[in-house]
């Protein structure tokens, strides 16, 4: 029974790990996305590489989408528990500031 509760442990572990390395991407690309627009923006400023440069406006937006429903489909393990941080989730990828 202790191996059965740590290997529950272990899984539920990564649907967390995988909700969190999803979603910290989502949420890169749309602050990318958000900056892009504007001159002053530090990544501009700073000649950094962003996903808009790379992949296009539309694309990184496509690319934030996947991530984010990823993410929030690594959590359905939890059911209902799991509505407010997807809805959290959601709302990250829709933020305009």
């Amino acid at each position: 029974m202790q191996e059965i509760i740590k290997e529950i442990r272990a899984y539920l572990g990564l649907s967390q790990a995988e909700f969190a390395d999803k979603l910290g991407l989502a949420f890169q690309i749309i602050d990318d996305l958000l900056d892009y627009e504007d001159e002053n923006a530090s990544d501009k400023v700073n000649e950094k590489a962003t996903y808009p440069e790379l992949l296009g406006v539309q694309e990184a937006r496509n690319l934030a989408d996947k991530y984010t429903e990823q993410a929030i489909n690594s959590l359905a393990l939890f059911g209902e528990h799991a509505e407010v941080i997807s809805a959290f989730a959601d709302r990250l990828l829709h933020r305009t500031n």
